[in-house]
């Protein structure tokens, strides 16, 4: 007897079934751990800027160096990479990873 035959002979028995298993995966939603708001943490930052009809040493003087020198006094920025072309500044910022420094927020898993 196989289960198809099975379920039209006991059709009660199939409603039952049926009804559990949808009962059970309703309560396994409902129950399920999710985070409201999760961690989405960004480490890099691209900053373009244009500078039509500047040359290479235009951008990198007058954009480049004073956006450089902004970034840096930031506390959270590891490293800066900056490309001067004409008529465009392109800037690449790393951001540090930090960890919470209190000990009641450190756990080791």
């Amino acid at each position: 007897m196989n289960l198809a035959e099975l379920s039209i002979k006991n059709q009660l028995l199939s409603v039952i079934a049926i009804l559990l298993i949808l009962f059970g995966g309703w309560d396994a939603y409902q129950t399920m751990p999710r985070f409201e708001e999760p961690e989405f943490t960004i480490r890099n930052a691209l900053i373009f800027t244009n500078y039509p009809g500047a040359s290479p040493e235009e951008v990198a003087r007058e954009v480049s160096d004073p956006l450089e020198t902004a970034l840096q006094q930031m506390q959270e920025v590891k490293a800066i990479i900056s490309k001067s072309s004409a008529g465009v500044s392109e800037i690449t910022v790393e951001i540090k990873f930090e960890f919470s420094k209190s000990k009641e927020d450190l756990q080791i898993v």
